[in-house]
């Protein structure tokens, strides 16, 4: 079982329409099949990490766990998780044992024009906020929870706890 890292991210410095256009073009849409019931469902995700930096197939890695390659080219091993949007510029979403820093650089390179905004926390305790606008880094990190990023990790859970209720509740 990973540690998880709340991530919240917040894009701005554009116009609403440019906004719209980066939030289709980080969106993704999966495709599973259950393994017990053989149903296929779909994952939407608010950002999708396959759609910012493609992983090659199983094939194409020559040997390299997927997981080993998604570590070292996404910042994690697995895409977002229990995503949620909370606002028209601000996305809620998890990863597995760190935050998607390279993700958010990669974005910063797609779309320089936009400032791309990380705040996370993780339940090893750590804690930060990256931004990064065209390609200038701005990363804030602390390994031991104090005031300043308690707060931001409570406000992380809260969210969390908020989504996993709804999601309880639609079901």
């Amino acid at each position: 079982m990973p540690n998880w890292v709340e991530n919240l991210l917040v894009i701005d410095n554009v116009p609403e329409e440019r906004l719209e256009e980066i939030k289709k073009g980080i969106a993704g849409l999966e495709y599973h099949r259950d393994e017990h019931t053989r149903k296929l469902f779909q994952i939407r995700r608010a950002i999708d990490f396959q759609k910012i930096i493609r992983a090659p197939r199983d094939y194409e890695l020559d040997g390299e766990d997927p997981q080993d390659w998604r570590t070292d080219n996404w910042g994690t091993k697995w895409n977002s998780l229990l995503n949620v949007v909370v606002s028209s510029n601000t996305l809620f979403f998890l990863t597995a044992w760190n935050p998607p820093l390279q993700i958010i650089m990669q974005l910063s390179l797609l779309f320089p024009d936009a400032r791309f905004s990380l705040s996370y926390s993780s339940e090893s305790n750590t804690a930060g906020i990256f931004m990064v606008k065209d390609i200038e880094i701005n990363h804030d990190h602390s390994d031991d929870l104090d005031d300043k990023f308690g707060a931001m990790r409570d406000e992380l859970r809260a969210m969390k706890h908020q989504f996993e209720k709804k999601m309880r509740e639609s079901f």
